[in-house]
């Protein structure tokens, strides 16, 4: 049987030597309000990305103090507090919330990741210094209020195309269905490309859609899906949107400012076609 890479979706490789950047693939929707005002759909992630990569103890060296404080430099001030207050076993289960059901890689995960963790919350010696976790995330200065909000978006599963899977992540983010909205099938999705502080290359690819009708946005504490990835989602305008992405998510930036280009021109040309 011929290989197949469910990151590029292409035959003849498997994902671990993928060339490719990491895909996921993602939808950017968006309605008018009854002020006139364009609004898309943003979530909240019940983590941040840094959190995570800590707690599974991802980074190389627990003796590499620069990273680690650009990893809790990017934390929610929420975050901060839990892991110095909180043991290793009741984050890992705040994270995963149903540790029975993850895989056999993050199972794998968990000694090692507690082992590092409780060598930091316990501290090391750098430089006859006794270092503790406290104490790192006590220079912190950053003061984030809420997780990093994105445009809902994920990885492709086993077999599917791109659309397949941005209509599929969506509607596991935000509990809308493909049949509330309209894709726009000749534009050009919009592209989010970048490397991350682990040296990783990611890509995101988001197609453009308008909601149908206008629809209240929910966590549904049934759906699995979204409230172990999502912790708020909400209908916000540019300016909204520019207030909740970080200062250093410049890529993500300059996505919200093509689309709403895009959409502030093609608004123009509905009206000036409908007079």
């Amino acid at each position: 049987m011929e290989k197949y890479c469910n990151n590029c979706g292409n035959y003849g490789h498997v994902y671990k030597s993928c060339r490719h950047p990491i895909l996921s693939y993602g939808i950017l929707l968006y309605h008018k309000d009854d002020e006139g005002k364009i609004r898309i759909v943003m979530v909240e992630r019940k983590d941040s990305l840094s959190y995570i990569e800590f707690l599974r103890g991802k980074y190389k060296s627990i003796h590499n103090l620069e990273y680690l404080e650009l990893l809790f430099s990017r934390l929610s001030n929420n975050e901060k507090k839990k892991l110095v207050k909180e043991d290793f076993d009741t984050l890992w289960k705040d994270l995963w919330i149903h540790t029975e059901t993850i895989n056999q890689r993050v199972k794998r995960e968990y000694s090692k990741s507690k082992e590092t963790f409780n060598k930091l919350k316990e501290g090391i010696l750098i430089n006859q210094e006794n270092i503790k976790l406290e104490d790192l995330i006590h220079r912190i200065e950053t003061d984030y209020h809420e997780n990093e909000w994105e445009i809902p978006k994920g990885r492709r599963k086993n077999l599917e195309n791109n659309r397949e899977c941005a209509i599929r992540e969506f509607s596991e983010e935000t509990n809308i269905c493909s049949h509330q909205y309209n894709l726009y099938n000749n534009i050009i999705p919009l592209i989010e490309e970048y490397t991350g502080i682990n040296g990783v290359r990611y890509k995101h690819v988001y197609y453009i859609g308008e909601i149908k009708d206008y629809c209240k946005l929910r966590i549904d504490s049934k759906n699995k899906d979204q409230y172990t990835e999502v912790k708020n989602i909400q209908w916000l305008t540019e300016e909204e949107c520019y207030d909740k992405i970080r200062e250093y998510d410049t890529k993500k930036r300059k996505v919200i400012e093509d689309l709403f280009s895009f959409l502030r021109i093609h608004h123009k040309l509905v009206i000036f076609k409908k007079k």
